[in-house]
């Protein structure tokens, strides 16, 4: 969940940088009334601006690469509920930086909408996946290559299958 508003927090973010850097150019005056010694009032300024300013770059260069690069959460986070259970699977793409993996976990429930994720298995990469249960292992089927099929036990738990 946190993955789809993560772009419209970054927004928000850069909306409030912008109302705080507007701030501290606004109301100079009333740090050179705080801060009476001339080089603190000059170091507070410095960190002030650079901090700012740093921030304001990143996070357009971040809200201009959200609209350039979009991300396919379906891709990226993958739930499947499987007889009365929920499989999670999570897939881990640095690009041509390294390997990419699928990591497969349960999904316990938890009081308060929360979840807690039990380790299952890690992954080579597949492009498109089917996930079933069948007596108590996680049968993932490369559906590219219908050979390839990776069964996992479902690890003891209360909330397993």
């Amino acid at each position: 969940m946190m993955d789809y508003i993560s772009s419209y927090l970054r927004f928000i973010k850069l909306v409030m940088v912008l109302i705080g850097l507007y701030l501290f150019i606004a109301k100079q005056h009333l740090i050179a009334t705080t801060i009476d010694h001339w080089l603190a009032r000059k170091v507070f300024n410095c960190f002030g601006y650079l901090f700012g300013y740093t921030q304001l770059v990143v996070l357009t260069l971040g809200v201009f690469a959200m609209f350039i690069f979009p991300t396919n959460f379906q891709y990226v986070h993958r739930n499947q509920d499987v007889e009365g259970g929920t499989i999670y699977v999570y897939t881990a793409d640095p690009g041509a930086m390294g390997t990419a993996y699928h990591y497969v976990y349960l999904q316990c429930t938890l009081p308060l909408n929360r979840y807690q994720l039990t380790y299952i298995a890690q992954l080579t990469w597949m492009r498109n996946f089917q996930i079933a249960v069948d007596n108590d292992d996680v049968v993932i089927t490369d559906t590219n290559n219908p050979e390839t099929v990776h069964r996992h036990p479902i690890p003891d738990y209360p909330c397993a299958l």
